[in-house]
This record gives C-alpha cells, sequence and structure tokens, in this order.
C-alpha cells in the first residue's frame, strides 16, 4: 500500500535539546538498572556507617573507615562520570549544523528523510527504535540516546501533532511486523 509522502518544515533554532537529552537520559537509565544506583550505594554507605557506630557503642574495635571511603570514592566517581557523560552529550547538540536554517521532514513508506539547506539523511523504518512524545515536541529514536527533534512549532495544532504520531508509530509497527 502506497501512501502519499508528508512534509513539514521547521526551524530548529532555539529548541531545548537539554530537556529531550534528560528525557533520554531518564527513559535508558531505567533499562539499565542505574537509575537507583545512586540511592543504592548511599544506602549501603548509612548502613555501613550505622554498623561502625553500633559495634563502638557494643564494645567492638572497629578498624577505621576504608571501606566507607572507598565506597564513598566509588560514589563520587559513579557521579562525576554519570554527570560528564550527560554534559558531552548535551554539547554534541549544541552546535550541531542543523539548528541553524529550516529542517524539511518528509515521511513516506520508506522511512524518514530530514533535509536542511546543507545535507539530506533518509532514516528508513526499520532503522528506527521508538517515536516518543517529548517536552516540545516529538523524537526520532533510532538508538538508546540518538534522536531527531521534530519541535511542536512544526504542527499547526495539538490534534496535528498527535495525527502524525499515530501515523509514524503505525508505519513503524507495520515495518516491525513485515520484518518478523
Amino acid at each position: 500500500m502506497t501512501e502519499s509522502p508528508l512534509k513539514l518544515s521547521y526551524p530548529l533554532a532555539g529548541y531545548d535539546y537539554g530537556a529531550a537529552c534528560g528525557l533520554l537520559t531518564r527513559r535508558l537509565l531505567p533499562a539499565r538498572h542505574q537509575r537507583h544506583a545512586f540511592l543504592i550505594l548511599l544506602a549501603v554507605l548509612l548502613l555501613f556507617w550505622v554498623g561502625q557506630l553500633i559495634g563502638a557503642r557494643l564494645g567492638y574495635s572497629v578498624g577505621g573507615y576504608a571501606v566507607a571511603a572507598f565506597l564513598a570514592a566509588v560514589l563520587v566517581v559513579w557521579i562525576a562520570a554519570f554527570r560528564r557523560r550527560q554534559a558531552r552529550l548535551w554539547a554534541a547538540f549544541a552546535d550541531a549544523p542543523a539548528r541553524r536554517g529550516t529542517t524539511t521532514l518528509t515521511v513516506d513508506d520508506e522511512g524518514m528523510t530530514f533535509s536542511t539547506d546543507g545535507s539530506r539523511s533518509t532514516l528508513f523504518w526499520s532503522g528506527i527504535a521508538d517515536i516518543v512524545e517529548g517536552k516540545d515536541g516529538l523524537l526520532v529514536l533510532p538508538g538508546d540516546m540518538e534522536f531527531i527533534p521534530i519541535p511542536d512549532r512544526a504542527f499547526a495544532s495539538e490534534a496535528d501533532k498527535r495525527a502524525l504520531l499515530a501515523d509514524l508509530r503505525s508505519r513503524l509497527a507495520r515495518d516491525k511486523a513485515d520484518v518478523e
């Protein structure tokens, strides 16, 4: 079945990439069992500290806080690494060439084609992992932390946005069903 291509044009200047990256970070971390790692490590440190206090109250000789210091160092390194990764990801989008000028999205049976003044890329349906709603638009996800934004200003109304999202998800589901 061949459907007529759909075209949208929109500027990306001023798009809030930080919010989109934050959404993807929150979406990705539960899948990798890291979202609550900070709280678990903090609870372990707290239990260790309480155990040290109870042992000291009962008269046991407690030999220093080497393990607690090690766990605290691991916590600090984990937080620093996570923050650095997040900052690098956000910085990658800060000066992206696509942020200048107008992006044109063409949706057809093959996939989605994104065009700017200097480039054109086609993302086939089989290469799209998901399409989700972000804070201020839709996000096309080719991978875990990769996204292509379609901002709210590309749509005339919220109904148009919902209609496009439903159409894109149905095309994506159709392609996934064809592959299986």
